[in-house]
């Protein structure tokens, strides 16, 4: 894990030092517009902030759903960027009038929260307990293993043996309430928006 994170940040700083060198021609990719490149490179510094906090963000949530703990891992990205960086988002783009700048900061902090959140929680998992739960959940496949050494009725048996467990798989009540109240939310704010722009 420390290795992955090790090599995410390397890379998240070499895409944000090539950022901040070509900041002033990255806009150039989706526009001619003079106008727009100018405020893209405005918003460049935030950017490299927003990349290394999403790498470091899909490390974390790729332990975390290793671990089979997604319900954290949704927790704190509901959290973030919902009761956070949503607030934060609407504050500056509709009431300091930041436009895109504004976005930008608004999302760079959410993800900056999920990405610390995942990054301590990640550190102190206990990953002793976690090899014991694994092995509970793939069953003990040492004695297969030796029966496969000797004959062929074993290693018949270890084909058949399945790597993962499947059976009584199921999401929580809890997962799946989170998730339909996240797409509900989400709706009701793109509408608000919607609405907010056309009104106002």
């Amino acid at each position: 894990m420390q290795v992955a994170y090790t090599l995410c940040w390397i890379s998240a700083l070499l895409v944000g030092v090539l950022l901040f060198i070509f900041s002033d021609y990255v806009g150039y990719v989706f526009t001619t517009n003079r106008v727009v490149v100018e405020e893209i490179a405005k918003i460049v510094p935030v950017l490299v902030i927003f990349e290394i906090s999403d790498f470091t963000t899909n490390i974390g949530r790729g332990v975390v759903q290793g671990c089979g703990r997604q319900k954290f891992g949704a927790l704190i990205s509901f959290v973030s960027f919902y009761f956070i960086g949503l607030p934060v988002c609407i504050y500056l783009v509709l009431f300091r009038k930041w436009q895109a700048e504004g976005m930008w900061i608004g999302l760079c902090i959410a993800q900056s929260l999920q990405a610390i959140g995942l990054l301590f929680y990640t550190f102190s998992i206990d990953w002793d307990h976690e090899v014991h739960l694994s092995k509970e959940r793939i069953g003990d496949q040492s004695e297969h293993t030796e029966a496969a050494k000797g004959n062929e009725e074993g290693i018949s048996k270890v084909e058949r043996m399945p790597l993962v467990n499947t059976n009584g798989f199921k999401l929580s009540r809890n997962v799946i309430y989170l998730r339909i109240m996240n797409t509900a939310l989400a709706t009701i704010i793109c509408a608000s928006g919607v609405i907010f722009y056309f009104l106002y």
